[in-house]
């Protein structure tokens, strides 16, 4: 809540419950009760609140576990794949050879 004859910069980002009645300068983020500044960017990127570029992203590392694991099951997958091609393979083969037997034989009885 912006209070008094305040004004807000281009590009700035007031939180939802931040309150305050001074001047909010361009491409700044507050929040807070006392309209604290979170902070300042160069440029109208979105910076998240609590994430700057002195903290880590606390999902980051989740996130590059999960990339590793999927690899790891796509992998996986590309080795069944291997199999069960290998499988219809054979199974091709054996079909034909079934049908050979299973021609009536030109052989006289």
């Amino acid at each position: 809540m912006v209070l008094g004859p305040s004004t807000v910069g281009k590009y700035a980002k007031v939180s939802t419950h931040a309150t305050g009645g001074k001047d909010v300068p361009q491409n700044t983020a507050v929040n807070g009760s006392a309209a604290q500044r979170a902070a300042t960017s160069s440029s109208c990127a979105f910076i998240p609140y609590g994430i700057n570029a002195k903290t880590a992203d606390p999902y980051e590392k989740r996130i590059a576990e999960y990339d590793k694991a999927i690899a790891g099951y796509d992998k996986a997958i590309a080795g069944y794949n291997k199999t069960i091609a290998e499988y219809d393979r054979r199974l091709a083969e054996l079909e034909k050879k079934l049908a050979a037997l299973s021609e009536p034989s030109s052989r006289q009885p």
